[in-house]
């Protein structure tokens, strides 16, 4: 991996300012780390391509990003947007806006949508096939509903065995292909009362149903691209449950915690959780360990470790990560990521008062853990070495220096 610099010349005032291009490491042993990116908003929702290089999050408005997360840009109007779902190349978006509303779906990579007036309304979960025409749905007290034709018209596949007086479905999932489906219910009513809910698989897009005998109060389930590797966590709280037979048989794994969201990579090995006020969890041997991972701090200089994490998103091949938080009552706060590693600003500046005049000031966010600050006097050749004197204030690294001569500087991080 090249390595990833920001150089500026400095001389007797500040002549020009370089920013660098993006750099992509692959965390490496341990848990993930986690920076906040984007916007500040209600965040409920989260979606990646196959290649993690395009996320979508759902606020009151779609955001994009289309580069791996670093940034993001408004993409639709306000709704009041409450799920979003995309296509492998990340060009077809189904979404829907809360309650009593129907599903929007969108060719243009969310630039536009059209409302599908025959989809079912109060939708919890959706789930898209990789060529995004199979489409799944999951509506509390109804049924699963399916779309071969990318959202046009859907069908009420009724799930029903005359076990179970109503399902309040959480969260469903589907192959590659969009033939094999799973669906979680977090509770289920038999008369006269609620119980935990159960899962249900179909290898036919929807047309039949198997019930699954795994009993759980389930907030989110994830699939791998065949469809053979399934996770499933458990709220109540509960363990994560991992199944490699199709939802056959599922394992108990990890330990009792108010689990709210999952992801999987394609082959299913690598995966990713999250509990709610709690941390973010990978694992990278189809759930049999977890690793709590790290957030750097906000832009607010927030430390806290434990957030209200709504849903969790990630790349085919499990290294690129997105997660939003989401107390609920209105409350805002970030979109994450991990697995892209962002170059800070580097930002020069000559004060003109006290204490600092007649001096040059370089700065960059002190959250950026990794980077050195390095110097070199002559651009023509590749003495650099790194910048003593270096300090931060809890906010930002920076760097008071005299402006004798020329001067170049960059930050380095480690390949």
């Amino acid at each position: 991996m090249k390595i990833s610099t920001q150089k500026v010349f400095i001389a007797l005032v500040l002549l020009s300012t370089l920013n660098s291009p993006i750099s992509i490491a692959h965390a490496q042993g341990g848990g993930a780390t986690w920076m906040a990116v984007g916007a500040y908003a209600p965040w409920r929702s989260v979606a990646s391509s196959a290649d993690g290089v395009t996320f979508y999050a759902a606020a009151d408005e779609i955001w994009a990003s289309t580069d791996s997360g670093v940034t993001w840009t408004e993409r639709n109007t306000s709704r009041g947007w409450n799920l979003v779902s995309c296509s492998a190349d990340g060009t077809k978006l189904v979404a829907n806006s809360g309650d009593y509303t129907p599903v929007y779906t969108s060719t243009d990579s969310g630039m536009t949508f059209t409302e599908r007036g025959t989809s079912p309304y109060s939708v919890i979960s959706i789930a898209s096939s990789a060529d995004g025409t199979k489409l799944v749905l999951a509506a509390p007290g109804q049924d699963i509903y399916t779309s071969a034709d990318s959202g046009t018209n859907w069908v009420d596949q009724t799930v029903s065995d005359g076990l179970t007086g109503g399902l309040d479905w959480s969260s469903v999932a589907c192959s590659m292909n969009g033939t094999k489906i799973v669906a979680v219910a977090h509770d289920e009513y038999v008369y006269p009362s609620y119980t935990n809910g159960v899962i249900y698989t179909s290898a036919d897009s929807g047309m039949t149903w198997t019930r699954h005998n795994s009993r759980g109060t389930w907030n989110s389930v994830a699939s791998s691209a065949d469809g053979t590797k399934l996770v499933a966590v458990d709220g109540a709280p509960g363990q994560i449950y991992t199944s490699t037979d199709s939802g056959t048989n599922w394992t108990a794994r990890d330990t009792n915690r108010v689990w709210q969201a999952v992801a999987s990579s394609a082959d299913g090995t690598k995966l990713v959780a999250a509990v709610y006020n709690g941390q973010i969890y990978t694992s990278t041997n189809s759930g049999t360990n977890w690793t709590a991972g790290e957030l750097l701090p906000d832009p607010f200089g927030n430390t806290n470790q434990d957030l209200p994490w709504r849903a969790v998103a990630c790349s085919a091949d499990g290294t690129k990560l997105a997660a939003v938080e989401y107390g609920g009552g209105g409350t805002a706060g970030f979109t994450y990521i991990s697995g892209t590693l962002i170059v800070p600003k580097l930002t020069v500046f000559a004060p003109f008062s006290t204490p600092f005049s007649n001096n040059v000031v370089i700065t960059w966010p002190y959250s950026s853990t990794g980077w050195t600050l390095q110097q070199n006097s002559n651009l023509t050749t590749a003495s650099w070495s790194p910048t003593s004197g270096v300090t931060n204030n809890g906010h930002v690294n920076f760097l008071i220096a005299p402006p004798t001569g020329h001067m170049f500087f960059r930050l380095q991080h480690p390949p």
